[in-house]
């Protein structure tokens, strides 16, 4: 057995084995990378496509992709480093958190077509998408990236009950 091997035979947990994957990063990036496709969509849609949005919109944009970044990695630090008795408890928290990343990507890429859809050959104002979009995703998808984030966290720890690891 290697000394890496053993000292986390020592902590108290199991080394990996090849077999084993680790799908929960590869997901959550997922979710990240496409937080911008409807912001950028809605900043890029909402303007004459002459000049480019102004820096308002694209800061409001940039920035509300890079809130979501950070939650999703605060929840999944938080789901990772919490001891196994407390916090919410998920049955199955890696399938939890891979359905939650995959609906919370689907949600980001039906958005961009939506708002793709609806500022087809009209003038809409970033302002007015902004109306239904920024309240749906910041209320819908904003914490559902957060409850994939804490549930991935707490795949990837090993509890009672979760003997599978992210």
């Amino acid at each position: 057995m290697t000394e890496f091997a053993e000292s986390i035979g020592r902590a108290g947990g199991t080394p990996r084995t090849g077999g084993e994957r680790r799908t929960g990063v590869a997901f959550l990036s997922l979710v990240i990378a496409t937080n911008f496709v409807p912001w950028i969509q809605l900043a890029e849609r909402a303007t004459d496509s002459t000049q480019s949005p102004p820096p308002g919109e694209t800061v409001l944009a940039i920035a509300s992709c890079f809130l979501a970044a950070s939650v999703v990695i605060a929840a999944w630090l938080l789901g990772r480093r919490l001891p196994p008795g407390r916090g919410p408890h998920v049955a199955r928290p890696r399938n939890a958190g891979l359905a939650l990343a995959v609906l919370v990507a689907s949600l980001n890429l039906t958005f961009a077509a939506v708002i793709h859809w609806r500022t087809a050959g009209a003038s809409v104002s970033f302002h007015e998408e902004l109306k239904w979009f920024g309240v749906v995703w910041f209320a819908l998808v904003l914490p559902a990236q957060a409850a994939a984030g804490y549930c991935k966290g707490r795949a990837s720890i090993r509890m009672p009950g979760n003997a599978a690891l992210n």
